[in-house]
């Protein structure tokens, strides 16, 4: 199962397109395992808040998937059913660009992305050990990548 926290928790969809998409497997950048929940180094990423500003900005539920490493519940997002023609998914903690609404495609109770954004060479969306999906401004945890499934051109699923 994939666990990918979107919809409720994050990514959040906004109106406006960006068209800076491209692959982790198109770039060298693809994981094959899954993983569960560790401990992150917050400290490594630009975007920083204190614990309890971080707690003040997100709910319960976001603070665990988020800044936990935790997992949105299967079909929950508020975004598994919405597919906009444009714009852009961005970061629930802190609001960076993620994802092309044109990468989004259907699955099996989470959202899939197929590519991410990058500025030059720097992707918006980093891979950590055992294929752990985050974002790269804050460290977010967004869910898992997973590569050969051809459910997408890009052969991956975020």
């Amino acid at each position: 199962s994939v666990s990918f926290c979107r919809g409720t928790v994050g990514p959040v969809w906004v109106g406006r397109s960006e068209n800076r998409a491209r692959s982790f497997f198109r770039s060298g950048r693809f994981i094959l395992l899954m993983g569960m929940a560790h401990s992150v180094d917050f400290s490594a990423y630009p975007y920083q808040l204190k614990e309890d500003e971080w707690r003040a900005k997100l709910n319960k539920e976001e603070y665990k998937v988020l800044r936990e490493c935790g997992t949105e519940a299967y079909g929950k997002g508020e975004y598994c059913a919405y597919f906009p023609k444009s714009g852009f998914f961005k970061c629930k903690g802190c609001d960076f660009p993620l994802y092309s609404s044109s990468s989004k495609f259907k699955d099996c109770g989470w959202d899939a992305y197929s590519v991410c954004f990058y500025d030059g060479e720097k992707s918006h969306v980093g891979l950590r050990e055992q294929g752990e999906v985050c974002c790269n401004n804050c460290g977010s945890h967004l869910g898992h990548c997973f590569f050969g499934e051809r459910k997408s051109s890009s052969n991956e699923r975020h």
